[in-house]
């Protein structure tokens, strides 16, 4: 699923099982959107994304996520494909809820 220029959406108790790339991509402007309750297994990337574009967030631009929430969801062994990968990846976002997300056998992080 993917989201810019939403607000006030709800995705609840659905199964996001062996999606190619992200199940849920949350992009640029986005409010108020909620994830909660679901089931995500096998995904090629990360689970659910959370990304602003930083070029675009000059002055009045909002071009970032905010104040989104994401709960209660199972999340396991996604990152198939890719090689940095996240249960609920957030990058130029800001003011919002991850909590009580159960994430695990995910690739191990990259030893530097």
């Amino acid at each position: 699923m993917f989201f810019e220029g939403a607000e006030d959406c709800n995705i609840e108790k659905c199964f996001f099982d062996a999606v190619g790339g992200n199940a849920i991509f949350v992009n640029n402007y986005n409010r108020r959107i909620s994830v909660a309750g679901n089931k995500f297994t096998e995904a090629g990337d990360s689970a659910i994304c959370l990304v602003g574009t930083k070029n675009r967030c000059i002055g009045s631009s909002k071009a970032f996520p905010a104040d989104n929430t994401i709960s209660n969801n199972l999340i396991h062994d996604c990152g198939i494909f890719g090689k940095q990968t996240a249960g609920v990846f957030t990058a130029i976002s800001q003011k919002n809820i991850i909590s009580h997300n159960l994430v695990y056998k995910m690739p191990e992080p990259l030893s530097v």
